[in-house]
């Protein structure tokens, strides 16, 4: 079978390589195609963009860092889409960033109006001058004179494109639309851009969904709600705009994260959660059981991020329990080895402790699944519990030991490293 693989990191070079050894043609691609060539020295071709490897090849997987590379790789020139069609198949296997998503997550309400704005076909062009101009004056001058050449071109990938250069060079701060106008509140009523300077234009008001219906259709475009949706903290909102994007191309879509670092994606021990497309799972099953030691098709788009965002909730708040336990032992003159023995061949016996705890006991934490990403986990499976209206204590005194750790300067080393905070929260004077 010939599959296409997109980004080379830690765990998408592992990955790639599982299937090069169990006989698979992959064509790869990367952003930094150098990294490509060890690849190549085990059997791969390159392929020099992402739409280049999706036109060769019948499967394409990605496995991209963080939500800028995603969203590029997908909807930029050269990209996914340009060469998605009947046929074929994306699985995305990508996790998110924390600290890239928390960026774009804060200059997203910028870009929502004037992506709506720009879409809005029963506006005439000068009205959306007015608009763009009032949201604008707004904005640092240096900032809004980029956005304003990039949007005005009136292409939403124009828009995209502005959102990864912004993110790229400025300070988030910078780009707060005055007023406390939301996007995700509802769309720009253009009645209120008036006046012949734009400068002097009353700031767009917000109108409610109920005040719509009355209105002519004017479907937001695809790109237009990638940029209301994707840009969110939320993996699950990513997985839906982009099914919706391949499908109105013809192609099948599979979201597809995996529980499991490094290790694990070496030795082709991955846990991969899908969900999507039964019938594109069902061809790609093959590849999965090279890649994992299990998968599972978990319905709708959507729930494959959900399923994940459980899964490091509960381990989150067992690698806490741990460290308290470790903690505790010690302080009460045990052995914390001893603990672990003990633990290892009772109910509670797990990989987890056995692989974690004595490296913890050593203040050892070479990092596999970074800590500032669990936190990150643990911080979206509690808005999750939020809108689902479950009440989730241990989860969320779990994450403020993890946001301790985080501002101990130990986001970069393994999620076990929350063991410092924990000792440091016992035994504040000696940790």
């Amino acid at each position: 079978m010939e599959v296409g693989f997109l980004g080379l990191g830690i765990m998408g070079k592992a990955m790639a390589v599982n299937l090069l050894r169990h006989g698979y043609s992959v064509t790869v691609w990367n952003r930094t195609l150098s990294k490509c060539e060890e690849l190549v020295a085990k059997g791969a071709s390159i392929g020099k963009t992402p739409a280049l490897v999706v036109n060769k090849c019948k499967y394409t997987f990605a496995m991209l860092s963080d939500p800028i590379a995603a969203l590029s790789v997908v909807f930029d020139k050269d990209g996914v889409l340009e060469q998605i069609s009947t046929g074929k198949g994306y699985i995305d296997m990508s996790t998110v960033d924390a600290d890239t998503s928390s960026k774009i997550s804060e200059i997203r309400n910028a870009t929502e109006i004037l992506a709506l704005v720009l879409r809005m076909e029963y506006l005439d062009d000068h009205s959306k001058e007015l608009i763009v101009e009032a949201i604008l004056a707004n904005l640092d001058s240096v900032i809004a004179m980029k956005v304003r050449k990039a949007c005005m071109r009136a292409v939403m990938g124009a828009c995209v494109q502005a959102v990864i250069e912004l993110t790229k060079r400025g300070t988030s701060s910078d780009l707060q639309i005055g007023g406390g106008v939301r996007a995700s509140d509802g769309v720009i009523d253009e009645g209120e851009a008036g006046g012949a300077n734009p400068r002097e234009a009353r700031p767009p008001r917000v109108m409610p969904t109920c005040a719509r219906k009355a209105r002519p259709p004017h479907p937001v475009c695809l790109r237009c709600r990638l940029v209301q949706c994707h840009l969110r903290d939320s993996q699950s909102s990513r997985a839906v705009l982009y099914d919706e994007a391949i499908t109105e191309k013809g192609g099948c879509f599979l979201e597809a994260p995996v529980s499991g670092s490094k290790k694990p994606a070496e030795d082709g021990q991955l846990i991969i959660l899908a969900a999507g497309e039964k019938a594109l799972y069902d061809e790609v099953v093959p590849a999965f059981d090279v890649l994992g030691k299990r998968s599972f098709f978990l319905g709708d788009v959507g729930n494959g991020a959900k399923m994940k965002l459980v899964v490091n909730m509960i381990m989150g708040s067992m690698m806490n329990a741990l460290s308290e336990g470790l903690s505790l032992a010690n302080s009460s003159g045990l052995s914390q080895q001893t603990l672990l023995d003990v633990l290892e061949l009772g109910a509670i016996a797990n990989p987890m402790f056995k692989l974690k705890g004595p490296a913890m006991i050593q203040s050892s934490y070479p990092p596999a699944f970074p800590l500032k990403h669990q936190q990150k986990d643990m911080r979206l499976a509690l808005a999750l519990g939020d809108e689902n209206a479950v009440s989730m204590p241990v989860a969320a005194a779990a994450n403020e030991v993890f946001k301790k750790a985080i501002s101990m300067g130990l986001g970069d080393q393994d999620f076990s490293a929350v063991h410092e905070a924990v000792k440091t929260a016992q035994d504040p004077d000696n940790a």
